[in-house]
């Protein structure tokens, strides 16, 4: 489990490279994101999902959050038609707020993310961060998000905990530090798969 600190000025390059390369090798990464800590890893690398689907002990039909670079990525994997682009815009979904939205599945995920063939909506957020949307752009595909928690647990918001709670040494590849983490609240969560029955799951 190797640990990086990240300095106020931000993730330097060298950092950076490094978590890219965790990443691409299949790697799952600890790392803070616009709401919470939180784990991370290709939504395509079945592995790595195995992998954290069995270290936050969570059910095997409870689907993973997708995070995406922009919308264009966005359309790849779910519907989004015209209405719901204008509701998006109109209403500042992706700006005032962090928020992940539920869509109509597009194309086919991997079993590992949805944890269910009968799931037909995936949850998707574009994130505020800068860095995160840089780090997915050099991707070039989306990421997994999860709480970094063990299923129906507190959030852990002090990365110095992290190594005591998860100690496996088939666990976590990196941990990318950047302090305590003062936010406690996961983002805004909303079914926008229907306008005429829009859900708002989790303010």
């Amino acid at each position: 489990m190797k640990e990086i600190k990240v300095a106020k000025k931000g993730v330097e390059k060298n950092q950076f490279k490094t978590l890219i390369n965790v990443l691409k090798k299949d790697g799952l990464v600890a790392l803070k994101t616009d709401t919470i800590y939180g784990f991370s890893c290709l939504a395509s690398s079945s592995s790595a999902l195995k992998k954290l689907r069995q270290l936050k002990k969570r059910e095997k039909d409870k689907p993973f959050l997708l995070l995406v670079s922009d919308l264009e990525m966005l359309e790849s994997i779910a519907f989004l038609n015209l209405a719901q682009k204008k509701y998006l815009e109109d209403n500042r979904i992706f700006e005032e707020k962090s928020t992940t939205i539920l869509l109509k599945i597009k194309k086919k995920l991997p079993i590992e993310v949805l944890g269910s063939k009968n799931i037909n909506k995936v949850a998707i957020r574009l994130p505020k961060s800068r860095f995160l949307i840089k780090m997915i752009k050099e991707l070039n595909e989306p990421i997994v998000s999860s709480s970094l928690n063990l299923s129906g647990k507190e959030n852990i918001s002090n990365p110095k905990e992290i190594k005591k709670i998860f100690s496996q040494e088939n666990g976590i590849d990196l941990i990318l530090n950047s302090g305590i983490c003062r936010r406690r609240k996961a983002s805004r969560l909303i079914d926008l798969s229907d306008l005429k029955n829009i859900k708002v799951i989790r303010n």
